[in-house]
């Protein structure tokens, strides 16, 4: 395994309508979409048969919160439950503190050849912005970490000396990545109602 993954591909994707998954080239406001929802993508070339994006959790300016139980590649039905709507706009209100939604401001593509990763997208009012990150695929690998968005092998490095050479781009885009990623967590309640109505994700992936 080399000791570095050079990032050099984009790879674009779409939630489509109802609680299902299709392909989608932009990242648009569009009526009904959610104003956050996270997806992991499969890259067709890793597996027996081409799949759409997974729909990890989406929610909605209203409250309401949709997501898939037991976590990424879970056979389970997606339920639902609505949150209070004010959370939803805090978290919007602090990304765009924190810069999220300014064009030109941080990185927001960090995704490997021929790799699984995570998109998190984010909507607020006719703004749209998609964040694509495989870093998650390293976390927890003793000797792998993911800087600058690339992939090293800790060969005689403790992790500390190699994320001291990461970028402020790269520190930024991992703040936002990581209060969206434990924000949304904390709103998933333990149980909740089966998706009967059609999910209208347009927009993402």
């Amino acid at each position: 395994m080399s000791n570095r993954h050079i990032v050099t591909v984009a790879i674009l994707a779409a939630i489509g309508g109802g609680c299902a998954s299709v392909e989608r080239p932009d990242c648009t406001a569009e009526p009904g979409s959610p104003a956050i929802a996270i997806t992991r993508v499969h890259n067709s070339m890793r597996r027996s048969e081409a799949s759409g994006p997974e729909l990890e959790v989406a929610a909605w300016p209203d409250g309401r919160l949709v997501w898939m139980p037991q976590g990424p590649g879970s056979t389970a039905d997606l339920l639902e439950a609505h949150i209070e709507p004010q959370k939803v706009s805090a978290l919007l209100g602090r990304l765009r503190n924190e810069h999220a939604f300014e064009a030109g401001s941080f990185r927001r593509f960090w995704v490997g050849v021929d790799s699984d990763y995570v998109v998190i997208q984010l909507v607020s009012g006719n703004e749209c912005v998609r964040l694509q990150s495989w870093h998650e695929s390293f976390e927890g690998i003793p000797n792998l970490a993911t800087v600058n968005g690339t992939g090293f092998v800790l060969q005689g490095e403790s992790r500390e000396e190699v994320m001291a050479r990461a970028t402020p781009e790269w520190l930024q885009s991992l703040q936002v990545w990581r209060d969206v990623r434990s924000t949304v967590a904390g709103w998933i309640p333990a149980d909740g109602e089966p998706c009967a109505v059609p999910v209208d994700l347009q927009g993402p992936w």
